[in-house]
């Protein structure tokens, strides 16, 4: 049989497993192949209203290869017809953007992930002024309930509701095998109990996902990954 098509929304935790570099998965593409990745949005960003500026297109650090395409859906929202022209038969999807990314309401009901593309670029100049949303905060929270039932939604009209995998990934309170991220502890800390809440609440709002549980933190961090970003609690050991 073919190899099954997958759209990821989500971050290295859903997106690493389908790299075939001896690292990660190098047989993967036997079973499996990714015609689309929304990497690094929250899905209050992707479930909100299209950000209607033309700018985006004449910045310059916002137009190369490696970040454009991961950018233009902030300001398109086009999810839903890049899912059904991708054909895909599984969502796998994971909540790190929504539990540590800031966004940033542009306008009523629109909102940009506040990513590494963005805190990068001259873009976020536009940004001064605006409403952020705090990933555990209440209106946060608020908000990313209503985005998960959107998108629920929008999953249910393409007959996608049942097909989606939640990777409950957690940020390692270990690096290497026995020593701990004490420097980075109360960010790893915080982090693990946003991700548990919007885990839980996407878990309510998409009754048959399948949940894969890594609450256990027992996960151990890689201080060399061949990924970029290098040694951080959220890279694991191969």
């Amino acid at each position: 049989s073919p190899p099954l098509k997958i759209a990821v929304i989500g971050t290295c935790f859903s997106r690493s497993m389908f790299r075939s570099d001896d690292f990660f998965n190098p047989g993967y593409k036997n079973l499996f192949t990714v015609p689309l990745t929304f990497f690094h949005s929250s899905i209050i960003s992707l479930t909100s209203n299209r950000l209607e500026d033309p700018d985006f297109l004449l910045t310059s650090d916002l137009t190369s290869d490696q970040v454009f395409r991961y950018i233009e859906v902030e300001f398109l929202k086009n999810i839903k017809e890049r899912i059904f022209s991708a054909g895909i038969d599984y969502l796998v999807i994971d909540n790190y953007s929504d539990s540590t990314l800031e966004t940033v309401e542009m306008k009523e009901n629109c909102f940009i992930t506040y990513n590494k593309y963005f805190a990068e670029s001259i873009f976020k100049r536009k940004f001064s002024n605006k409403k952020i949303f705090t990933p555990g905060e209440l209106k946060h929270i608020d908000k990313y309930r209503q985005a998960v039932r959107k998108l629920y939604s929008t999953l249910q009209e393409l007959n996608l509701d049942k097909r989606v995998i939640l990777v409950g990934g957690r940020l390692s309170i270990f690096k290497n095998n026995s020593e701990l991220w004490h420097s980075k502890m109360n960010w790893v800390k915080n982090t693990n109990r946003n991700w548990d809440v919007y885990d839980s609440i996407f878990l309510e709002e998409f009754p048959d996902a399948k949940y894969i549980d890594m609450r256990s933190t027992n996960w151990i961090s890689d201080v060399n990954p061949p990924i970029t970003g290098g040694a951080s609690p959220s890279h694991y050991q191969s």
